[in-house]
């Protein structure tokens, strides 16, 4: 998995304006890509983990073939918002599949890499397709989340009336654990 990841970020990398030397992907995919990972799983780990280390300094050469640092093709800051922003489209990607919108995660696939030719983006009908239905699905849940809030605040206000129409100290303690 490691050498397949490295190829993708490689291929990243070159798509974005090439802020990372190759060794630096290398050397920064050997403390964080593990065999038993998936490619996006991996690809997730590797972004988090150049983010957290290029905000720490430059990379160090794991292989020690060099005395310097691995140094970047771009200003540090800026290759951190690039890499954050990579790592936010892939998050989207992620969050899209497991949601069930595919093209929307093909979309954002599209955007992070750059590549019509590698990762070709969907028509934009299907995307606004997508995108209406899952606007509808979530307009449905808040539908059902702001009815059932109503209906316990119309439960809970109705109880002093309840309790004063019931009569017994038995009907009141039922009353009671039935509003707590």
């Amino acid at each position: 998995m490691y050498a397949r990841t490295v190829r993708l970020l490689k291929h990243w990398n070159r798509q974005n304006g090439q802020s990372l030397c190759s060794w630096n992907i290398k050397a920064l995919a050997l403390y964080c890509v593990t065999s038993k990972e998936a490619l996006v799983t991996s690809m997730r780990s590797w972004f988090s983990y150049a983010i957290e280390e290029l905000k720490k300094g430059e990379t160090e050469d794991s292989a020690c073939v060099a005395d310097k640092l691995i140094k970047l093709n771009a200003l540090r800051p800026e290759v951190i918002k690039k890499l954050e922003g990579a790592l936010s489209k892939l998050d989207k990607a992620i969050m899209y599949d497991l949601a069930g919108y595919p093209v929307l995660a093909q979309e954002e696939l599209s955007d992070l890499f750059n590549d019509p030719e590698m990762m070709p983006t969907p028509s934009r009908v299907a995307v606004l397709g997508y995108a209406w239905q899952r606007w509808l699905a979530r307009a449905d849940a808040r539908a059902v989340m702001y009815s059932e809030a109503l209906r316990a605040v119309e439960d809970y206000a109705e109880a002093p009336f309840i309790v004063q129409r019931r009569s017994g100290m038995d009907a009141r303690a039922v009353v009671a654990t039935q509003i707590s």
